[in-house]
This record gives structure tokens, sequence and C-alpha cells, in this order.
């Protein structure tokens, strides 16, 4: 057992019929669980400076506040000759928040509200634009607190993955032996195939040293099918005169599981870990050497060349996977 063996929460297992598992995580051990992390807030240069000057708006407002409370507090506490006494007298807390409701006004309460109703707006018409649409979906909006931060992009960078190429990985032309063939992706060394050995073995090492599979078609089939409830009472009166440790199967109700049906004709549909694998398969088999199938210990390829269409079966001894020390990977093959 090894990590080839490990399926991770969240995969597809295909081209399997069934499997036997033993669960190693569950539940929040998961890696899928453990990367579910709440996303942070983003906000805009205009949201923080916002943010900032209600800040200072607010400090202004306690001061004012602060100083009205002391400037009441002290003229109640002489006695003003011509006002009559009163017990009424209020704490320093009371006015405080008395001042508090009255200067409340200070903080633009209604900026805010005005804002997320135009940045929904703003969402709702980039969502509408009909130029920023390809093949005929319309583009999303996940977080319209960025709107206005669109305005102020100047220059994209992008790497190679997938924002340029689409992942869409396809040979296009080779180099073997120090010549170069620029239409090897359009099949351009079809013919060399049973004429130059270099090609030949340079097309095998690409159909060879992978992981690429086949994709079966297998015809869908209900795993069950629906019993009568007639059919359910037979069968249980049935079983009550039995052993209980006897378990009896109906045929009709457990069918069998379908055979492998692999394509003959055509370039089946790979699967494979990485993209560019499937790539070089793919270009092999437009030149002639063309992947079929894999077993456990062997892979059948098919050498479509002018002479005519022969198959072979190449047993798969032992495969040495790629490491930064030999920076290549290889397979033994007989």
């Amino acid at each position: 057992m090894n990590i080839k063996q490990l399926l991770l929460r969240g995969v597809r297992v295909r081209n399997t019929h069934f499997v036997y598992g033993v669960v190693v995580y569950a539940g929040k051990q998961t890696k899928l669980a453990l990367n579910a992390v709440q996303p942070p807030s983003k906000f805009s240069v205009t949201e923080r400076a916002i943010n900032w000057v209600a800040l200072g708006i607010f400090s202004l407002k306690i001061l004012l506040v602060i100083g009205c409370t002391i400037g009441s507090l002290k003229a109640e506490a002489h006695d003003i000759w011509y006002a009559p006494l009163t017990d009424h007298s209020l704490d320093a807390g009371t006015v405080f928040m008395s001042y508090f409701v009255l200067l409340g006004y200070f903080i633009p309460i209604s900026l805010f509200v005005n804002l997320e109703v135009l940045k929904l707006g703003q969402a709702g018409w980039m969502m509408g634009d009909n130029d920023m649409t390809k093949d005929n979906m319309s583009m999303r909006v996940k977080n319209s607190n960025l709107n206005d931060e669109l305005s102020r992009v100047s220059y994209v960078f992008s790497d190679k993955t997938g924002t340029l190429t689409q992942n869409k990985m396809i040979f296009d032309q080779c180099t073997i032996d120090g010549k170069k063939y620029p239409d090897a992706g359009a099949g351009g060394l079809k013919e060399l195939v049973g004429k130059d050995e270099n090609v030949r073995e340079f097309l095998l090492n690409m159909v060879l040293n992978n992981e690429v599979l086949a994709e079966e078609k297998v015809p869908e089939q209900p795993l069950l099918k629906a019993d009568s409830k007639k059919k359910r009472k037979r069968r249980k009166s049935t079983n009550r005169s039995k052993d209980k440790y006897v378990v009896t199967l109906d045929s009709s109700s457990h069918p069998e599981i379908p055979k492998t049906v692999v394509p003959s004709d055509g370039m089946p549909k790979y699967a494979a870990p990485s993209p560019d694998e499937i790539a070089l398969v793919k270009g092999a088999y437009v030149n002639g050497i063309q992947f079929r199938t894999r077993t456990n210990d062997g892979i059948a390829v098919t050498f479509d060349t002018l002479e005519g269409r022969p198959s072979s079966t190449f047993r798969i001894l032992n495969v040495m996977e790629f490491s930064s020390e030999r920076k290549r990977s290889s397979v033994i093959i007989t």
C-alpha cells in the first residue's frame, strides 16, 4: 500500500467496477475538510479610505460629546440666582449618552448603504454585458466588493497555467536525434515509423512511459431492479422456512456486472493524472503508434503504418518514477 492507493474525499473512481476500501481519514480529518477555511474579507481602496474617514468622524464626534458633557455638568454645578433650584440633576453617564444620540447624524450611515446598492447594480450590469460573454455563458460576479478595483487595472501578468492555455496541452512538434519535425503534431512521423528506428522508439516511449488509461465504455444499468410488493412478500415467506443463516440471492434483482468494452476503432478517450501524458499519447496516436488498453502488467499497442495495422502487447516489468536526481522516468518492457 502506498500513496497511489489513497483516495481523497471528493475524488471519483473511474474504469473500476468495485473496490475494497478502508477508511483512514473521516469527518474533519479529511484533506477537503482541513482546507475548507473561511475566505478572508476583501476591501477595495475606496472602502478602506471611507473607513478611515468614518473613523475620523467618529473620533471627532466623541470629542464633541465629551466637551458638551463637561460643559453641561459645569453649568449645572453653579447656582443661578434667577432660576429656582431643582432636584432633577443628571449624572455624567446620562448626559454623555444624551449628547451621543443627539450627534448621531455625524456618522454617514446612508453612505455605506448607497455604496452597497451601487455595487449590486454594477454587478448586475456586468453580468448582463454581451461583450463579457463567451460560448453563450455570461460572466459571474462572485465578489461585488472589488468592482471599483477593475478600473485601476492597467496590466495583467499571467503564468503559463490555464489562464492563457486553458489547460489544453497539444503535441505540436518534436526533435528526434537532433532533427526537428515541425509537422509531428499533424501526423508527419507516420510514414517514418516503419523506416526510422529512432522515430519508432521515440513514439513508443511516449506511449509506454506514462500512467494513461483508455476509458472503458461501460453500459449504464441500474444496480437493483425494483421488486413488486407481491414479489417481496413471496420471497420473505420463502426465506422464513429456511435456515436463518442462509441468504438467497435473486438473480433477477442483481444484474451481472457488465463486461469491459474497449473501442477497437477511433481514438479512445484517455484519462491520466497529468494532461501532459494525454497530449503525448494522442501525439503518438496520430503518428501511427496507438495506445489501446492497459492491463495489470502490460499495454496493448496498435501500429497504424502504411503496411498494415499490426498489434502488440508490451509487458511492463518495472517502472522507475521521475526523480529530481535522475530528472527522468523510465520503464522496462519485454
